[in-house]
């Protein structure tokens, strides 16, 4: 028998009034859809991500016709500079892009009182000065663990287990970072398999973060449909099916 995956990052249940279908701005204003429109951003970006990253790996793979014609300078201090590596770095802003994106999902769901150019994952749990660490208090009253989950992963970045991710990220993103493969290595001069771990890593957390997303939501959610009064109707998503995505 052939085993096949089965997509389970999803929004399983959502309660929304039926009054979000009256008027002009549907689907837009129904939470449901909105909400899984950002998910459904959230996940392709993660699957991209992943391609890149295992498409950076498979040697059998040539691609040296992608640098074909494109003049690199030797600069003397033996950079590795090539289509895998270039690859890798790609793959590791995207893992990161979407951290932010869930904060972005974090503050419609809750309604979080921020500036769309505002919102960060490191800063959407704080109310005021990032420094003084206020947790907001719509975050703070859902005491879910979920919820939880996330919050401790995004302190992870700040001065956890995963806070040399977050300098890799600076530095790509706003500078740049040699590739040598030898030592000294540090943020900003690594070898190509010290990027390639730490792109790994960050795959594994960014997942995890989507994981933690989904079951705070299912949580609240829960919660909603416990206290809910009168009568509900389900209404069952839509699924895009495969031959229509390309």
């Amino acid at each position: 028998m052939r085993l096949f995956e089965v997509d389970t990052a999803l929004i399983i249940k959502m309660t929304v009034p039926i009054t979000a279908h009256d008027n002009n701005n549907w689907p837009k204003n129904d939470k449901y859809l909105r909400l899984s429109k950002y998910l459904n951003e959230i996940k392709q970006d993660y699957v991209t991500a992943r391609f890149l990253l295992i498409i950076s790996r498979f040697s059998d793979l040539d691609l040296k016709f992608v640098d074909k014609r494109v003049k690199i300078i030797d600069t003397l201090d033996y950079p590795v500079v090539n289509i895998r590596v270039g690859l890798l770095k790609v793959a590791f802003n995207g893992f990161y892009n979407i951290l932010d994106k869930i904060a972005y999902f974090l503050t419609d769901y809750l309604v979080l009182d921020i500036r769309r150019h505002d919102i960060y994952f490191r800063s959407v749990w704080f109310k005021g000065n990032i420094s003084e660490k206020l947790i907001r208090p719509k975050i703070l009253s859902t005491n879910n663990l979920s919820l939880n989950a996330l919050y401790s992963l995004s302190r992870d970045f700040e001065n956890g287990c995963h806070e040399n991710l977050m300098s890799v990220r600076h530095a790509l993103t706003h500078r740049f970072i040699n590739i040598r493969n030898y030592q000294p290595e540090n943020n900003e001069n690594m070898s190509e398999n010290s990027l390639f771990e730490s792109t790994l890593e960050l795959a594994i957390a960014s997942r995890n973060a989507i994981l933690y997303l989904l079951q705070f939501v299912y949580i609240e959610e829960s919660k909603i449909e416990k206290q809910q009064k009168g009568s509900t109707m389900p209404i069952f998503a839509q699924e895009i099916p495969d031959n229509l995505k390309l």
